[in-house]
């Protein structure tokens, strides 16, 4: 268990979650189910699913605090159309008010939303393949996922992801005062993703101005997973590169999943070819 005492400053705590939640348009769909997620402190978080099938491997998302889970519920319809059910969770405070939330709290609530939302799943018959998508500070989360839960995960993609702590909080301009730490006392994120063996997709944008992309081929080159890949996006902004990288992206991200799974072999495309064929 990790110890965020020292990351756990409100002049930290403030510009990591200071993300607001601009798009508050409310979406809907037949197809929708909410997962209430139960936390500490009376707190209950939502996830969303919208599923493709029971048999379909699932795409558990963690976005970037702050960002809407009405926006990420629209990504769905790109993933359901490829044959995937898609999972989104939120955090507290998605309004923007960071007094309920910190460090130790957003990694104890990343737990909980996994492992109730993969009850969830198991309770709704949903017995395909999970693979774990983190956003921004959300790739933190799934990142420490996987190294206590990689046994019921099939893989992970990251998007813009962090490498080292103290650069990204200077980044995000914490004075240097506040920043009196190692990286022990940090994420740990290179040291964890060498420990992660399950296959693992990095996607960053070529205009991120907080993390350059050398952050995440750094990540690249940590990596333990035997089956990697690691994308520019070009034009990729922080939290844009779905956007950014169009139906481009969501090909890849189905192409990544199609192989683990075993779906991309030569022999599936050459029967693929043959029924076409008949």
């Amino acid at each position: 268990m990790y110890n965020f005492s020292k990351l756990d400053k409100p002049a930290i705590t403030t510009l990591l979650f200071s993300g607001k939640n601009h798009d508050v348009e409310s979406s809907s769909s037949d197809n929708m189910q909410r997962i209430p997620v139960a936390v500490d402190s009376g707190h209950t978080l939502e996830g969303r699913f919208l599923g493709h099938g029971d048999d379909a491997p699932t795409l558990l998302f963690f976005p970037s605090p702050g960002k809407s889970i009405d926006a990420c519920s629209r990504m769905a319809g790109e993933y359901n159309r490829r044959g995937l059910n898609f999972a989104v969770v939120s955090y507290r405070d998605e309004s923007g008010d960071t007094a309920g939330i910190n460090v130790s709290s957003f990694f104890a609530d990343g737990v909980e939303l996994f492992q109730q939302t993969e009850r969830w799943l198991n309770e709704k018959g949903c017995n395909g393949p999970v693979f774990l998508k983190g956003e921004g500070l959300g790739a933190v989360l799934v990142l420490d996922l996987m190294c206590q839960h990689g046994d019921k995960i099939k893989g992970m993609i990251l998007d813009s992801a962090i490498g080292d702590t103290l650069f990204y909080l200077r980044s995000l301009g914490v004075d240097e005062d506040n920043l009196d730490f190692g990286e022990e006392d940090g994420f740990d994120n290179l040291n964890k993703i060498e420990g992660v063996k399950n296959p693992t997709l990095i996607f960053h944008g070529s205009r991120d101005t907080l993390v350059p992309a050398a952050e995440a081929e750094k990540l690249q080159s940590f990596s333990g997973a035997r089956t990697k890949q690691f994308f520019v996006v070009p034009g990729g902004e922080r939290e844009n590169l779905c956007e950014a990288g169009g139906h481009h992206y969501f090909d890849t991200v189905k192409k990544f999943i199609d192989t683990v799974c075993g779906a991309n072999t030569w022999r599936q495309r050459r029967k693929k070819y043959r029924d076409r064929e008949k």
